[in-house]
């Protein structure tokens, strides 16, 4: 059943991204507004910084000192199979 899921996602995911490269609008030029290219700079930026602070911050609570509160469902029932 995992597997299925798995190939739907995987499958999924490479058609969005088939069709947005290969079925897109060219992309037009504005001359007129200069806002439209401070927001095409810092959008992408804040989106690289956003990706990057919410990676840190799961190594840091998955690794770090708070890794200490969480806890491994399978170790709980691993003495339950045997």
């Amino acid at each position: 059943m995992e597997a299925l899921v798995y190939s739907s996602l995987l499958i999924g995911t490479l058609g969005i991204i088939f069709f947005s490269i290969f079925f897109r609008e060219p992309p037009r030029i504005i001359k007129s507004n200069i806002i439209i290219y401070e927001l095409c700079f810092f959008f992408p930026l804040f989106l690289w910084f956003l990706l990057i602070r919410v990676t840190i911050y799961s190594i840091y609570i998955g690794f770090g000192p708070p890794s200490e509160k969480l806890r491994d469902p399978f170790k709980e029932h691993e003495d339950s199979i045997f």
